[in-house]
């Protein structure tokens, strides 16, 4: 969809968005910040992304630290494009081939 600032900034993927500025994004910013944006192109809700297939060396940030319940079972958590993948240590490939949401995780960790 494609939304104009109405008033203020909107910052969203590392860029600034200015008042008048056009943004394009699969967020209905209207529903998210009533009377700062308009419509400009597109209507209802957009299909959910996929979750990015995680394999390879480029693990994405490591949030271990988050889930002790994953150090315990020798296991490591990394986030890469807002989706979790977990590892066994020292392993370059993910237990999980699709991404987990956030609220997946720990139930995931628990098969271990």
């Amino acid at each position: 969809m494609k939304f104009k600032v109405l008033s203020g900034t909107h910052n969203e993927n590392g860029r600034t968005y200015q008042m008048g500025e056009e943004v394009v994004t699969r967020l209905n910013l209207v529903k998210m910040f009533p009377n700062a944006f308009q419509l400009i192109e597109g209507e209802g809700e957009l299909p959910p992304l996929e979750p990015a297939k995680q394999t390879g060396p480029d693990r994405g940030k490591d949030v271990t630290q988050d889930y002790p319940e994953a150090k315990e079972a020798g296991l490591e958590v990394f986030k890469a494009n807002g989706f979790f993948y977990v590892y066994e240590l020292g392993s370059n490939e993910a237990l999980n081939t699709d991404g987990l949401k956030v609220n997946q995780v720990a139930k995931f960790l628990r098969q271990y």
